[in-house]
């Protein structure tokens, strides 16, 4: 996960990738940094992950998921975000 500004997350998923209603898996692999997950559509709101954290949680095609780390620079080693689609269809 790049260091990013809060609007301007990496994109993790597209929302041409997903089907309305598939469920995403996302889990934090970094032994203590942050991953901050955010829904392009989402007005406000977003999913911190501490290290080790995971987040399941369903979805529509109409939004893309970004991933960033909040405090502007990137840890070493990087944060790994392990990542899964689960298709409802």
């Amino acid at each position: 996960i790049n260091a990013s500004a809060h609007s301007s997350g990496e994109k993790i998923i597209e929302k041409d990738e997903i089907n309305n209603g598939d469920f995403i898996y996302l889990r934090n692999r970094h032994a203590s940094e942050t991953i901050t997950i955010m829904l392009s559509a989402a007005a406000t709101g977003e999913i911190d992950l501490a290290a080790g954290q995971w987040a399941f949680f369903p979805t529509a095609n109409t939004v893309d998921v970004l991933a960033f780390v909040k405090d502007g620079s990137v840890p070493s080693p990087a944060p790994v975000l392990e990542i899964g689609v689960f298709s409802t269809t």
